[in-house]
């Protein structure tokens, strides 16, 4: 309701009692109505509705209680509880519905309804009264409240018809100025202002009214509206004079700020609206005047101050109908002044307060123009994709053409080209195509690889009216479709154009360069050129003439022109010693006379890049050229040190691989084994996959393979099931079978070496592997097999070569003496060592002609023990177990001979001079029997024991143990002689 109001007269009627003596029984009504005249007379208000409580409560049943319920509903209106007074008054119509003050509750009944702003209901019981009771007096306030209510649900002729029937019937109505007020109001609704206005001046010019000031407050208003902007002053100023505790001064001064602005007199407004600004916060009209006045200090041109104000109405009155306002108004002012992150925070903050907002459009718009600005194309595509009506929402002038030109622009941000191109078609089929979607169509389709279809696009919007400005960019795009085509003649014409129109336009050298490199790119050697050489003009920019240098010096590379090249990579040296060129420059000079074979002056080119630009992309290159130029030139110290950097600085290089290869060779070409194994280790480790892992798994074997078999053997077989390893599979099997042979594999070095057999029968270690083969069964004692194998092996290698083949006659005479053929055996070593002079193992071959001399039918111990002596001279096999061996069979040709003194002295000899526990367990043993036979028992005794304590484990032990025992009871008599 715009105003409510209590009736001033009083209405209550205090029923006459007749006041007599109080007697101890006297009916409590009686009492009750005395008490009600009282507190009433007293303005006593909430005792009486006590009082009256306690008697209900009492005396629930009491005729006098309808009557108690309709003062209570009186006093309860003097206490302003409408809603409670109204049951009173409903109870009291349910209990005597033909009471004379029927008229009066039903009143109450109404007013309360109208009071509490229960439109609805007050409307209902307004209009039953009117109906019920149209004659009483209380209709003179009937009417009006019915009109208030019609007027504000927006009745205005309803509200109209029942004010000035008010007036009609009530002329001399304390109401009347209400009346008035109410009528002039329901005149605005209806479209006539200057009625009202006459309404509105009566009552302004009543002077003590209490509606002069909302008349005036109207006036201005009014005035306002119809654009008198100098009459609404006048009338509002009337608001500076009046007390600062007036109600509607911050109405009127809020109306006379608005008229102020209007008229472009910011700096008053912004005074009047300071005065305006009501203390409370929560005055209803405080966030418009704040409002208000933050547009008045924007105008006036304080930004910041505007910007305060703004954020405190966001602040404040977050749902105030100005909350929005200022929000939005704040994240245009951050848009003015290139405050994107600003903007782009404002905008959330907005969003997340007002998302329904319809100022919500233009604050995401600014949004989303500054994402795409920022490179943000996603946020930007994502909200354009709603503004510009692709998302199907939104259709007709609810779409802005600009929004769709923004999308496309974060389609193509986002390179999703196809879907840039879908939005742009509707531009594109329209007769006025705008020429910034023909530049766009361009992109799209040179992003999705298009390029001839890009070219005629953009051929087209050069076309249009265009600036230079907007021209030049489009050239640029043009020159990439044309080049991606390999329109070169066109291409030749756009560099002409371009060159003669705009050749100081600053895309122009940008341009050039990119033509020339795509020439280059191309093999267009001759475009790219002259392209290049139109850079290095002496006129040009440093930065461009550097890269002009440059690409001209690559085009003489390329076409072998060596000279050239070096002397144009030397000019860009000397022109431009502190260009980003100049390490490619020396890079590349060095390159080209490396070309030429000046190594050493291509190596100090490299070592000028690694010293002069150590922060340059050229510097890796230069190391590793200047690591293979010392590597060739045997500088290996110097190119592990280049190769160290390189590794060290460039950790994560492709080629890191290749370097830690090379790198370990060069260590191990400088004698340092451990590191280049670290190396080697490294790249395994690292690079499974790199074409060196195989090679290189297989060299750190071999290096392995004799102090660490077994880590080597495991190697190999990683090795071979790499998918790289066909290459050296036989080399690594080779070398796993070499490993299970120094191992004493012997199954395993058969399996092994037949596999290198089976891989490839022309593979050129097939007659090694086949050796080991014929050796594996030998040494498991498959002699016969043995046999085959070698003599198959002699008809294929005859009887010269190299020296280890003289292993091969070695073991078929082994293999003969086996099988006892003791002449052919004889016969066949013979000849070994006339054919092998240089055979390293030919203490073998002697050790085989002693067994045969002793073996023989016509055996001959002298030449038998010439034969072993050979062998303990040999300066290779003296000390072997071979050695042991024929030392101890010196010894039984002399046992055999009986010559027990001679015997002994060769025994003692093995013991002595050899540390093979099993021949020297043997020697002992022999010694002590020759000990017995020439009953000398205590030496026997003391041999034995000997044997026992030093050899405890030789399969000679338990024979030693039962002779020790014999020996010594022969020794102490106890025991016959042999």
């Amino acid at each position: 309701m715009n105003r409510k109001r209590l009736l001033l007269c009083s209405l209550l009627i205090v029923t006459a009692i007749a006041a007599g003596p109080r007697f101890a029984h006297a009916d409590q009504w009686d009492d009750l109505s005395a008490t009600i005249k009282t507190y009433s007379e007293r303005g006593w208000w909430a005792q009486e509705v006590e009082a009256i409580d306690q008697f209900l409560q009492a005396f629930p049943q009491h005729a006098g209680r309808p009557e108690a319920l309709f003062h209570r509903g009186e006093a309860l209106v003097q206490l302003g509880k409408f809603a409670e007074a109204s049951q009173s008054f409903q109870a009291f119509l349910d209990a005597a519905p033909g009471h004379s003050s029927v008229p009066r509750a039903r009143f109450r009944i109404a007013e309360a309804a109208y009071l509490t702003g229960q439109a609805d209901e007050a409307r209902t019981h307004l209009k039953a009264f009117l109906q019920n009771h149209n004659d009483h007096p209380f209709c003179e306030y009937v009417l009006p409240y019915l009109a208030d209510v019609e007027l504000a649900g927006g009745q205005f002729q309803a509200a109209a018809d029942l004010y000035q029937t008010a007036m009609r019937r009530f002329p001399g109505s304390s109401m009347t100025n209400a009346i008035r007020f109410g009528l002039g109001q329901s005149l605005e609704g209806l479209g006539e202002p200057a009625e009202a206005m006459r309404f509105y001046r009566v009552l302004a010019d009543s002077e003590g009214s209490a509606f002069s000031d909302k008349a005036l407050l109207k006036m201005g208003r009014l005035y306002y509206a119809d654009g008198d902007n100098a009459q609404a002053i006048a009338t509002l100023n009337h608001f500076r004079e009046v007390d600062k505790n007036n109600l509607l001064r911050p109405y009127g001064l809020y109306s006379l700020g608005l008229s102020l602005a209007r008229a472009n007199r910011h700096a008053e407004a912004v005074v009047v609206l300071r005065e305006a600004a009501p203390a409370d916060p929560q005055h209803s009209e405080a966030p418009a005047i704040a409002f208000a006045l933050a547009e008045a200090l924007r105008n006036q041109g304080d930004a910041a101050a505007a910007a305060q104000q703004y954020r405190k109405i966001v602040q404040t009155w977050p749902d105030s109908e100005w909350g929005d306002d200022s929000l939005q108004l704040l994240v245009f002012e951050a848009y003015a002044a290139q405050r994107y992150d600003d903007v782009e925070k404002l905008a959330d903050e907005f969003v997340a307060q007002y998302p329904q907002s319809p100022l919500r459009d233009p604050v995401d718009r600014a949004k989303a123009r500054v994402q795409l600005s920022r490179g943000k194309f996603d946020g930007a595509a994502e909200r354009l994709n709603e503004l510009s009506g692709s998302d199907g929402q939104r259709t007709g002038s609810a779409v802005s053409q600009q929004d769709r030109i923004d999308l496309v622009r974060a389609r193509l941000g986002q390179k999703q080209y196809a879907e840039a191109l879908r939005t742009l078609e509707p531009m594109l089929s329209a007769p006025d195509t705008p020429p910034a979607a023909l530049l766009l169509a361009g992109s799209a389709l040179a992003g999705l690889d298009r390029h001839a279809e890009a070219a005629t696009q953009l051929q087209q919007y050069l076309q249009s009216d265009l600036s230079p400005a907007d021209a030049a960019p489009a050239r640029v795009q043009l020159a990439a479709a044309l080049a991606r085509t390999q329109q070169w003649e066109a291409l030749r014409s756009l560099y002409t154009t371009f060159a003669k129109e705009q050749g100081e336009h600053p895309l122009y050298l940008p341009t050039v360069l990119f033509l020339a490199e795509q020439a280059y790119a191309a093999d267009q050697k001759p475009f790219a050129a002259e392209l290049f050489a139109d850079l290095a003009r002496s006129d040009r920019p440093d930065e461009f003439r550097a890269k002009g240098n440059s690409g001209l010096a690559w085009c003489r590379f390329d076409a072998g022109e060596m000279a050239a090249a070096a002397e144009v990579f030397s000019l860009l040296l000397a022109d431009q010693p502190d260009s980003p060129l100049a390490a490619e420059a020396a890079l590349m000079r060095g390159k080209a006379l490396e070309a030429q074979g000046e190594d050493a002056a291509a190596l100090a080119m490299y070592q000028m890049v690694i010293e002069r630009f150590r922060n340059s992309t050229y510097r890796p290159a230069a190391l590793l050229g200047a690591a293979r130029l010392s590597d060739d030139l045997q500088q290996d110290q110097q190119a592990a040190r280049f190769l160290e950097s390189y590794v060290d600085e460039n950790p994560q290089a492709e080629n890191l691989d290749g370097v830690l290869y090379r790198w370990a060779w060069v260590l191990a070409d400088l004698g340092e084994a451990q590191e280049a194994d670290r190396l080697f280790s490294r790249l395994l480790a690292e690079h499974p996959t790199s074409s060196y892992w195989c090679d290189t798994a297989y060299r750190l074997a071999e290096r392995r393979s004799v102090e660490e078999p077994v880590v080597a053997a495991a190697l190999l077989e990683r090795l071979l099931a790499h998918d790289g390893a066909e290459k050296i599979q036989t080399h690594a099997n080779y070398l796993l079978g070499q490993i299970a042979v120094q191992q004493h594999d012997w199954p395993q070095a058969a399996l092994v070496m037949q596999r290198v057999i089976d891989e490839d029968p022309h593979n050129p270690l097939r007659l090694q592997a086949e050796f080991w083969v014929a050796e594996s069964h030998f040494r498991q004692g498959k002699y016969d097999q043995a046999g085959v194998l070698f003599d198959a092996l002699a008809e294929r290698v005859g009887s010269d070569g190299e020296a280890w083949l003289a292993m091969i006659p070695l073991r078929r005479a082994q293999v003969l003496a086996h099988q006892q053929k003791w002449d052919e055996a004889f016969a066949m070593a013979s000849t070994i060592g006339p054919a092998f002079p240089e055979f390293r193992q030919q203490y073998e071959v002697d050790y085989l002609l002693g067994r045969c001399w002793a073996s023989r039918a016509s055996f001959d111990f002298e030449k038998a023990r010439q034969a072993y002596q050979r062998v303990l001279r040999s300066p290779v096999g003296g000390a072997t177990e071979t050695a042991a061996r024929a030392q101890w069979m010196i010894g039984e040709t002399y046992f055999i001979q009986k010559n027990y003194q001679a015997a002994i002295a060769a025994y003692e000899r093995v013991d002595v001079k050899f540390d093979y526990p099993q021949w020297r367990a043997a020697a002992l043993l022999q010694s002590g029997k020759c000990h017995e036979i020439s009953n000398r028992y205590d030496d026997a005794v003391r041999i034995y024991a000997q044997l026992l304590k030093e050899h405890p484990d030789t399969r000679f032990t338990q024979e030693a143990s039962q002779r020790l025992s014999v020996a010594r009871r022969r020794s102490t008599g106890t025991a016959p002689s042999p």
